[in-house]
């Protein structure tokens, strides 16, 4: 069985593909050269999320990335050296690994899962690999003190070694034992199931010893003159052996001892003469019950050491003191213990002095150096006080001593991540993930997905979605992640934001996409909005659009859109249009049999992109070319035989992406990703090869950068990884930027640090603190946190109870602190611990019905506090009951009830932090009672369109102007209604 942990990862990695004359331009060659690393984003916030990138702005030299993931980091390949920070030691080769035979859904299964150190200095390591610093090594690399290849190593490994299953390696004085799920391989042209013996000095292959399993090998462990060997199998050399198994060193024999475990070993340690196992094993012998963990001495006896695990033990290590296991057990010895456990390495008793670890590890992945257990990537405890740290990276697999240094591998391609939600910004010229990192709006419940940006100057646009809700937000950020205070967050509701553009000439943002309603405005698929604050423009109206708009471009006063509209304020379109800046559509009106998906404007044409195949009456194969002299379609056509989704434009060259898959050219086939020859529409002898779609092109400085599903690319003589995004650089106009990103200014935070007073742990009503004052020890030794958390939602769930959700905070981080009240910026009750890192949700409860809070999350390591996170706000539920019975007036005869009148939520931004909010639940200025407003609203409302019972009225959240009510009736489910204006005059105007 195959023990990765399934996890969703989007890697970037740089390629430069270099012209090498202007001559070799116009023959239409690119010539490729070797790639270097860029950067990784990993995973998504949403549990059904693969996790990709939808956009990618240049900035001087920097990469502003959106999409859906939570982590981000420098790209290191699957192996690292790292300091005990987690600084990376740029110095040690890169692991890599290329692969023409594997599909995109296998290719992130590939891993490091094992090595062992030399004893001088150097290092053998195993696994997914076929490339170590540049260099070609196939699974097998021996590094030597200064990390240079060994270069008169070499097994000569070549086969089906399948991703990930080379489990294990063992050293003696003359050979390196490997052991796996590799089956017909070979070792210098001899085949090898399972098992192999190299020569420590040249790597060769013991052809004298090939003994024959049949079946896995987990783990192998030599002591003295014994290879001892674990794993899933029941014969040897076709001898009946339970899964456990020893051989002679010296003669090569397998010796008579014989175990004989009914099921799996996937781990052994060996300490004081005792060789320690766990697995999913329950019998020793056939008849002595050991669950999940036994003992043996030197002798090879069982012993009586008896943990009893009730689940399986997944990775064990052995010291004189104390023996540590790690599985998927949630008791040891009958008591209460998840995880990860510590027992006397004589009896097998829990000796208690671990508790609270929320995740196991595989393989080899427990290690203690220097007083410290290393529980793979997940955690650090330090065994002197007991105190629980977070490790380097949660994919770790093997973690060794390294000088002064620490080797580590595993299920990853950035050692050093950090926490990053949806937005991440790189150096072009490095692949150094930027501090920049903008939390996600407040008041999204929902996990968000930044689908667009921009960035202007020093200020940076994003267009978020949500992915289980039909809204879209905008939102605006500096160069330091600080929110514009302001920007008032533009709501889209009713569908979609597919395309953001700002013009910053007229101050304004253009939105396009499926949406309706705009800041609770009717406005429908393109909307402009005010850039420096986001209120409607309402000198901007393309009135009624009845399709999406999927792509705008400004040029020479001229709005150019597409997408599947066909018919934009009463006059009859076909996908593609230009609009005046008051939105009004131009005369212009080229017809199309198909939706428009891209543009892009080069050297004074229109090129159009879609599911189109005739345009003005003439064939013109999913591209098109306009002059935008006079708008006149252009004799340029391509032989493309699928849909195009992306195009954008450099030098000459127009890179194309789409579904389309085995495009014959003169130079080959192509797919997902082509270069064509701008005045042509020929072909270019270009192969980046992706393996599937493309969902974002972005040129600048003559450099490709392009994101989507795809995780491998060749680059016309082999396959690299790129996982979601490549960067390829044509070496066509300008090398660097013209101006540099400007530096971002650290933004002093403010600090809050709770005091002694407050209750510790998971617990409900939390009592008042006055005062956010300073309550650390001044002689705290503890390393300062990483990032704080970002709190993304706080929802209700009840009256009195609100959860918060939030990500993790950066390393190194043992706990968190809550805060909160009912004043933005004076929160008054609080916790100092509300779980250990890895936590990502916690319960407040007690609240007051009907009241607004504003929360705060603070990421702790030890005794040193970190920052606080962003604030969020929200209401808890009340429950104001209408006094009386509404009912339906009486009619003639029977008629469905009209439908509910109902719009989207609208956000309500939070107060400055020095000012301190209106107490909204009393009579407000007019000296009206805003509930009763609101039910009197919701009477007139209702008795109007003939509404049957309602009941259970309640008053999510009110302003001095708005209201977000919910009730229910007899005959449908609870209804959210927002009402803006909470005044009898306003509730005539209500729709």
């Amino acid at each position: 069985m195959h023990f990765l942990r399934v996890k969703l990862l989007v890697i970037l990695l740089l390629f430069f593909i270099l012209f090498l004359t202007s001559e070799a331009f116009v023959q239409a060659d690119l010539v490729p050269t070797v790639p270097g690393n860029f950067g990784v984003v990993e995973g998504g916030l949403a549990p059904s999320s693969y996790g990709s990138v939808y956009d990618i702005q240049i900035s001087g030299n920097t990469a502003y990335v959106a999409g859906n993931f939570d982590y981000a980091g420098p790209y290191t390949g699957h192996a690292a050296l790292i300091d005990a920070l987690g600084n990376i030691d740029n110095s040690f080769p890169r692991f890599d690994y290329t692969s023409t035979s594997l599909s995109w859904d296998q290719y992130p299964s590939t891993t490091i899962n094992c090595a062992v150190l030399d004893g001088s200095g150097g290092i053998y390591v195993a696994g997914d690999f076929t490339s170590v610093g540049g260099t070609a090594a196939n699974y097998f690399v021996h590094l030597n003190s200064d990390y240079s290849i060994d270069t008169n190593w070499n097994p000569q490994a070549q086969g089906a070694f399948s991703p990930g299953y080379i489990y294990t390696m063992a050293l003696s004085e003359s050979s390196v034992f490997v052991g796996g799920n590799f089956v017909g391989v070979t070792f210098g042209g001899n085949v090898r199931n399972y098992i192999a013996k190299l020569d420590r000095t040249t790597g060769n292959v013991d052809t004298s010893w090939n003994p024959t399993f049949n079946g896995r090998i987990y783990s192998l462990i030599v002591h003295g003159n014994i290879l001892y060997v674990g794993g899933s199998f029941t014969q040897v050399n076709g001898q009946s052996r339970g899964n456990l198994a020893a051989f002679d060193l010296t003669t090569g024999a397998l010796l008579a001892w014989n175990p004989n475990l009914n099921n799996y070993v996937y781990s052994m340690s060996y300490a004081d003469d005792t060789l320690y196992i766990t697995g999913y094993f329950t019998l020793v012998g056939g008849v002595t019950t050991r669950n999940r963990a036994a003992a043996f001495d030197s002798s090879g006896a069982l012993t009586a050491w008896n943990p009893n695990l009730n689940s399986t033990g997944t990775s064990i290590f052995a010291t004189a003191n104390a023996v540590y296991i790690s599985g998927k057990f949630s008791q040891v010895g009958g008591v209460p213990q998840q995880y990860l456990v510590a027992v006397d390495p004589s009896n097998g008793a829990n000796l208690g002095t671990i508790s609270g670890y929320t995740d196991y590890v595989f393989y080899e992945a427990l290690n203690v150096i220097n007083n410290k257990l290393y529980v793979g990537g997940k955690a650090i405890v330090d065994l002197t006080t007991g105190n629980v740290t977070s490790g380097f990276n949660s994919d770790i697999f093997k973690i060794l001593p390294l000088g002064s240094k620490f080797f580590i591998s595993g299920y990853f391609f950035s050692a050093s991540r950090k926490q990053r939600v949806a937005l991440a910004a790189f150096d072009t010229q490095t692949g150094a993930l930027l501090d920049w990192a903008p939390a996600p709006p407040n008041d999204i419940p929902y996990y968000p997905t930044a689908q667009r940006l921009r960035v202007v100057g020093n200020k940076i646009y994003v267009g978020y979605k949500i992915l289980t809700q039909n809204y879209s937000y905008v939102e605006v950020f500096d160069i330091n992640g600080n929110r514009d205070p302001n920007f008032q967050t533009v709501v889209l509701s009713g569908g979609k934001l597919f395309d953001m553009e700002v013009d910053s000439e007229n101050n304004r943002i253009y939105l396009g996409g499926s949406f309706t309603m705009v800041n609770g405005q009717n406005r429908a698929k393109i909307v402009a909005v005010d850039a420096a604050n986001g209120s409607l423009d309402l000198e901007f109206n393309a009135g009624n659009v009845d399709y999406s708009v999927r792509d705008i471009l400004l040029y020479d006063q001229k709005i150019y859109v597409g997408g599947s509209f066909t018919s934009i304020g009463g006059k009859v379109l076909s996908y593609l249009a230009s609009l005046n800046f008051n939105g009004a559509a131009t005369d212009w009106n080229p017809v199309l049999n198909g939706s428009v998906y891209t543009l892009a404007i080069s050297n004074g044409k229109l090129f159009v992109a879609g599911n189109q195949t005739i345009v003005n009456t003439q064939p013109r194969n999913y591209i098109a070319s306009f002059d935008l002299s006079d708008g006149s379609l252009t004799e340029w056509n391509s032989s493309f035989d699928q849909a195009v989704y992306q195009l954008a434009a450099g030098d000459g060259v127009l890179y194309a992406s789409g579904w389309f898959e085995n495009v014959v050219t003169p130079y080959g086939n192509v797919s997902f990703l082509a270069a064509i020859d701008e005045n042509t529409g020929g072909f270019l002898n270009w192969q980046p090869k992706p393996n599937a779609e493309v969902d974002v092109l972005t040129y600048a400085y003559g450099t490709l950068y392009a994101g989507g599903y795809l995780t491998i690319s060749g680059t016309g003589f082999s396959t690299y990884p790129s996982f979601r995004l490549l960067k390829l650089g044509s070496g066509i106009g300008p090398t660097s930027p013209v101006e540099s990103t400007p530096t971002p200014t650290p933004t002093p935070t403010p600090t809050f640090t709770l005091t002694s007073s407050i209750v510790s742990g998971n617990v409900g009503l939390f009592p008042s603190f006055s005062g956010l004052v300073s309550g650390t020890s001044t002689s705290c030794t503890d390393a300062t946190p990483g990032l704080p958390p970002v709190l993304y939602a706080a929802i209700p769930q009840g009256k009195t109870s609100v959860m918060l959700y939030f990500t993790d905070g950066g390393l190194p981080t043992t706990k968190y602190a809550l805060a909160y009240g009912t004043a933005s910026g004076k929160q008054e009750y609080g916790a100092e611990n509300i779980g250990s890192y890895g936590v990502r949700t916690f319960l407040v409860e007690k609240l007051k019905p009907n009241t607004t809070y504003y929360f705060r999350i603070r990421n702790d390591n030890g005794c040193m506090p970190g920052n606080w996170s962003n604030e969020i706000t929200t209401a808890s539920e009340g429950d104001f009951l209408i006094p009386e019975t509404i009912e339906p007036e009486k009619k003639n005869k029977k008629e469905d009830p009209t439908p509910i009148p109902t719009s989207i939520p609208t956000l309500t931004p939070l107060p400055p932090a020095n000012q301190t909010p209106k107490d909204n639940h009393n009579d407000n200025e007019k000296g009206k009672n805003p509930i009763k407003e609101i039910i009197k609203i919701i009477k007139d409302k209702f008795k109007k369109s003939n509404e049957t019972v309602i009941k259970d009225l309640k008053i999510i959240r009110i302003t001095e102007t708005s209201a977000l009510v919910i009730w229910k009736t007899n005959q449908r489910a609870t209804t959210k209604l927002d009402l803006e204006g909470i005044t009898q005059a306003d509730s005539d105007t209500l729709t």
